[in-house]
């Protein structure tokens, strides 16, 4: 339910709620408060279909009426079964309260409420925890407020949803619905760390796509050379300024460039899983999707396909899946070969 470091999980996976339930009562003291909160509005929820705002009517907080110093955030949690108002939870806190070691009242004060309970009386306890249940509830409300990801995984709304979208650059229906098909943007949601921070990186690339294709052996190259066009109005010209030879004059229509192109390089790979990284295969096609969307500025793409020693079979005619010219396709007598490597220009979708 939670690390040890006591920070709340977000894995809420349980064998039912009656077991949920029960391990929340039995072992309230090591629960985090948050976490606590979270799957009791959790089970309330799951009883009747209340929204948030009638949870916390059944979840019931107050102090814990003590001088010991606590060792949890929860002191105990006990629930108690209405007909007419179902199952209600009673939380018994060890901070944050108007009485108890936290209080920033004098001591006094809780010495006052000690006395009374043990004449079993409380009326002095029960008016100061009606303003101690809005208190705490206000509390966990604070803590929810900026948690996108368990707005949208618990109270499921669909405008924190358009939120975490707008973050990833697809704030509308209509950019969503004109995203790849090859990826969706509902997985895109898990990246939006890597999509929000500027400037694009290589290693931002890079775990973008490990995590995103199977967690196969990936890396990026960057400044690979390539031959660029010159713009005619940059060309080398008799008679105009800034072509001093052996200076800044330069022969042709296209020269060497190193800062416009980037190589994807994914391998060794098995057989069955290179095949899947050839042009027009299912994960060509979302490297291609992801890569375009991550890849803000205009730069060109390589992919290098890397298949493990021997792996690599000789042409077959009449094999249209391996038997690509340029791509997949090999003629060697040998019994196998060591690694072999392919490249190839990416056509972005």
């Amino acid at each position: 339910m939670e690390g040890t470091d006591r920070r709340p999980s977000t894995d809420l996976a349980v064998d039912g709620e009656g077991a949920l339930c029960g391990d929340l009562l039995t072992n309230a003291p090591a629960y985090a408060f948050f976490q606590a909160m979270r799957l009791l509005r959790r089970a309330v929820r799951a009883e009747d279909g209340r929204d948030a705002a009638q949870a916390e009517e059944r979840i019931r907080i107050r102090p814990n009426l003590s001088l010991a110093f606590p060792a949890a955030d929860i002191e105990s949690i006990t629930q108690q079964s209405s007909p007419t108002d179902g199952t209600i939870f009673h939380i018994t806190a060890n901070f944050l309260g108007l009485y108890g070691t936290a209080s920033p009242l004098p001591t006094f004060y809780t010495e006052d409420l000690l006395e009374e309970a043990a004449q079993d009386e409380s009326v002095s306890r029960d008016f100061l925890d009606i303003i101690h249940q809005r208190l705490y509830h206000l509390l966990f409300k604070g803590w929810l407020k900026y948690r996108q990801y368990l707005q949208v995984a618990e109270a499921q709304q669909s405008a924190h949803m358009e939120r975490l979208y707008c973050l990833l650059g697809l704030g509308t229906e209509t950019q969503r619905q004109k995203a790849d098909p090859a990826f969706p943007p509902y997985r895109l949601l898990r990246y939006i760390g890597l999509f929000t921070q500027y400037p694009r990186s290589a290693a931002g690339l890079t775990a973008l796509l490990t995590d995103a294709l199977q967690r196969v052996p990936l890396r990026i190259v960057p400044c690979i050379s390539r031959w660029a066009t010159i713009p005619d109005s940059q060309r080398f010209c008799v008679g105009s300024a800034g072509n001093r030879i052996g200076m800044d004059s330069y022969l042709g229509h296209t020269i060497e460039d190193r800062m416009g192109r980037f190589r994807i390089q994914i391998g060794p790979l098995p057989k069955t899983l290179f095949f899947q990284f050839t042009p027009g295969s299912p994960l060509y096609l979302q490297l291609a999707a992801l890569t375009a969307l991550y890849v803000t500025e205009p730069l060109s793409c390589e992919v290098e396909l890397v298949l493990a020693a021997g792996e690599a079979e000789t042409l077959c005619l009449g094999d249209p899946g391996r038997s690509r010219l340029g791509i997949a396709s090999w003629v060697f007598s040998e019994a196998s070969l060591g690694e072999v490597r392919t490249r190839f220009e990416m056509q972005h979708p």
